[in-house]
């Protein structure tokens, strides 16, 4: 009986051994496949940023139909940062409950080319179809590789797509069908310029935020907000998010400091973007407890070191992954 509670005791204790193993290790996985996740997804987007099909570049400006109104009027407009969230009008009914946030914008998808010249007196132009699902409200982009126009769509475009689809009207007007269309700094002739021989395509613009919300089980997680696609959650136990910007603050085309968003004087001179995630383990009793990590710089010395370590909360683990993203069309 002593040998055989011997033998079932070392049994117990080599099971448990190999299960609390287990466990750590398939929490670290977790950890990294989310970490890597949504660096990835931040990563595409970034890249988007001031995509301007064949005009893409920091001196390829885009002019602007002013009216409608819209909050796109440069390049510096295609990025835009909230330290913490200050400053930051959120779109979505996901309540942000950590670290900072970043909006980006940028022609998005395939491109679709005009059928005809572009009609600046009646305030429109012609698509062949509306397979990229234009709607009322949303931006546009249209251009060659010699100029540019961001615009609003204020008509209802037909939802027209596949094999024989009729042409689609796309009105850029003062309100709704009609004329009456203004462009700042283009004169008719140059806006009239547009047309199939100079192979021009149209593109929608999108408008994308990343944030750190509660999901419905309240865990933190990563979510996105697009003006095409909504509002979705991203990557869960995402706990905390540090941007930090790459200004060019000498002219040379390279990034010489970064800032965090509430330090940068110039948008228009931001290059490359710092993205860090705080990702925690699913489970918990994972850590020791009161483990520490470095994810931001606390002390706003510049550096991101022991002065700035900060206590995980609870038993988790916690890894802190970061990437710089060259913002590939804003370079000169």
């Amino acid at each position: 009986m002593v040998l055989g509670l011997l033998v079932v005791g070392a049994l117990v204790y080599l099971y448990l051994g190999t299960r609390g193993a287990h466990r750590v290790n398939e929490n670290i996985v977790r950890v990294q496949e989310a970490g890597r996740a949504a660096l990835d997804a931040i990563e595409r987007d970034l890249r988007l940023t001031g995509f301007m099909g064949c005009l893409s570049g920091i001196n390829g400006r885009p002019v602007v139909i002013a009216n409608p109104v819209l909050s796109y009027g440069s390049v510096a407009d295609t990025m835009i940062g909230y330290a913490n969230g200050s400053g930051w009008t959120n779109p979505t009914t996901i309540t942000r409950v950590a670290g900072d946030v970043i909006t980006v914008r940028g022609a998005v998808g395939d491109g679709t080319p005009i059928t005809g010249t572009t009609d600046y007196t009646n305030a429109k132009f012609t698509l062949g179809d509306n397979c990229q699902g234009f709607r009322q409200n949303d931006y546009f982009f249209i251009g060659d590789c010699q100029r540019a126009v961001v615009g609003r769509v204020t008509n209802v475009p037909a939802q027209l797509c596949g094999t024989g689809a009729d042409s689609t009207d796309i009105y850029h007007a003062a309100t709704g069908n009609g004329n009456n269309g203004i462009v700042t700094g283009v004169t008719s002739n140059r806006f009239n310029a547009f047309s199939v021989d100079t192979r021009t395509l149209v593109y929608r613009m999108d408008e994308i935020t990343y944030f750190i919300g509660n999901n419905a089980s309240g865990r933190r997680s990563l979510f996105r907000f697009s003006r095409t696609r909504g509002t979705e959650e991203l990557v869960e136990n995402v706990a905390d998010l540090s941007v930090l910007y790459g200004e060019d603050t000498s002219g040379d085309g390279v990034a010489d400091v970064f800032h965090a968003a509430n330090a940068v004087v110039n948008w228009s001179s931001v290059l490359s973007v710092r993205i860090a995630v705080l990702v925690s383990s699913p489970d918990a009793a994972v850590a020791p407890s009161g483990s520490n990590y470095l994810f931001r710089d606390i002390n706003g010395d510049g550096v991101v070191n022991a002065a700035d370590a900060q206590t995980a909360p609870d038993t988790r683990l916690y890894r802190v992954f970061t990437t710089t993203v060259a913002l590939r069309n804003r370079l000169p």
